[in-house]
Order: C-alpha cells, then structure tokens, then sequence
C-alpha cells in the first residue's frame, strides 16, 4: 500500500550532519506544516543531494511524506527524496514579520508543556538563557566524521569529508514554566558548528570558541532579541536538545506619540 502524501512544509531547523550506519551522513530537519504542526523529516543525506534540492532554512518545499514507523515519536516523518522541490526561501524582511507569522502560532509555553502533551518537536520562548557551556568531546560524531574519500558512493558530487569538531555546544536554561528546575542542553544547530569551522580557520581554536560564545550567547540571546528556542528529542533516549534558535528583534512598544498625527 502507497502511503506517501504530498505536501508543502516550511523548513525552520537544520542540523549538522551526523554520521549513520544505514545512509553514511544525515542530517535532521524540522518544519512546519500548513496545518500549523510540526514535523520531523528524517532522513535527509543534505549534502548528497543535487544541488539544485540543497535547502536553506526558512524554506517552503513540497515533498511527499509519510510517517516513520521505526520511530516511536509521533511527529517523525520519512520525506520522499525524489519528490522534493524547493518553492520559495522566506526573508528577515520586516524584522522576520513572515518568518513569525508562520512559526509563533505554534508556540508552546515550555518543554515541561511539550512532554505533557507528548510531543517530540516544538518552539518556546524560555524564562532565561543563564549560558553556553563548551566541552571538549573527541569521542562524539562530529569529533569523528565518515570518510568519504575512502568510499564508492554513487553519488553526482560525492562530498568533501567534513573536519572533525571535537567540542560540544550546550545551553543552560529555564522555562518560563513553575514547573521547571532548569535544563542544559547540548545544541545540534548546523550554523554553530560550521561557524567554528570558519572561525577556527580565521582566529584559532580558542579565538573561534570566544567568537561562539560571543555570537551565541550574547548577541543572539541579547537583551534586544526575542529568543525562542525550537527543541526535539533524540530518537533512542528520548531526551530534549536544541535543535536551533529563532532569534527576531524585541518589536518595539508603541508610545502615545505614535497615535498622534
């Protein structure tokens, strides 16, 4: 029986290729549907793909779906990687007014509120962010790449191998939830781990960790910026990580003077 369903969902998170014993490399998506629900597209061997199917994130695509039946989370989904078209990239324009339009009406209040509901995937604005802890940690995936060079792939552009990132990158945080003791927890987002990659390459290892923690802590979780973190558990252990940040200016409050012509 053919259960695929073609649909349109808008891409918010993209995180950095892990290594996979079945598909070599994968990364894990997250979207939007139209309907307002969030979903899990998985697998998505990004860097494998031809290059005219390589999403940026804030993308419209239409693909076809159907739900993961080895993966017990009940937002997961297998996309159909010979049916995906990419529709349309949505702007920062209007201090990311359509970007918001689509994403904060799926908000939730806290991941305390997202296990009650039994959901895997979601976005909520925390309490606090009280800080980015950096670990060394040569044993994990990132640390350890898969060698492409050292395989047969029937791939068009088989890939560059990717450069170890021997570090871990984990926010420290409350939500804004009366039930909640506070969370640290590791961050998977692609564009911290390839900012490191560029930075190590322009400022060192230790200058590139400083320029993280600046980025990520202090100017994305700024005073000035509306922080929502987007979160989803881990498949085996069922445990929450960052999967990416949405980060808009605070908009600014309407004085009385506004009103007067």
């Amino acid at each position: 029986m053919d259960d695929w369903k073609e649909t349109e969902v808008f891409i918010v998170v993209k995180t950095y290729p892990n290594s996979s014993r079945k598909y070599q490399e994968v990364v894990c998506t997250a979207a939007i549907t139209k309907d307002g629900e969030w979903i899990r597209l998985y697998p998505i061997q990004f860097r494998q793909m031809e290059k005219n199917k390589q999403f940026k994130k804030y993308t419209w695509v239409r693909t076809r779906i159907k739900r993961a039946k080895k993966d017990h989370r009940p937002d997961s989904y297998h996309p159909d990687m010979d049916h995906f078209e990419i529709l349309r990239t949505v702007s920062t324009k209007s201090n990311w007014a359509e970007r918001k339009a689509i994403i904060y009406p799926t908000r939730s209040k806290s991941i305390e509120e997202l296990k009650e509901k039994n959901k895997s995937l979601g976005i909520f604005k925390p309490l606090e962010i009280r800080d980015l802890k950096i670990k060394r940690n040569d044993k994990s995936s990132r640390a350890n790449p898969p060698k492409y060079s050292q395989l047969n792939l029937f791939v068009p552009d088989v890939p560059k191998d990717l450069e170890g990132i021997p570090y871990d990158f984990s926010y420290v945080f409350k939500c804004d939830d009366p039930r909640c003791k506070g969370h640290t927890q590791i961050i998977l987002d692609w564009e911290i781990y390839q900012a490191f990659r560029s930075w190590r390459h322009k400022y060192g290892e230790e200058g590139a960790l400083e320029e993280i923690r600046k980025k990520w802590l202090y100017e994305i979780c700024g005073p000035d910026k509306d922080v929502h973190l987007i979160v989803g558990t881990h498949n085996r252990y069922n445990k929450f990580m960052v999967l990416g940040v949405f980060y808009p200016k605070v908009e600014e409050q309407l004085s009385i003077f506004d009103f007067m012509d």
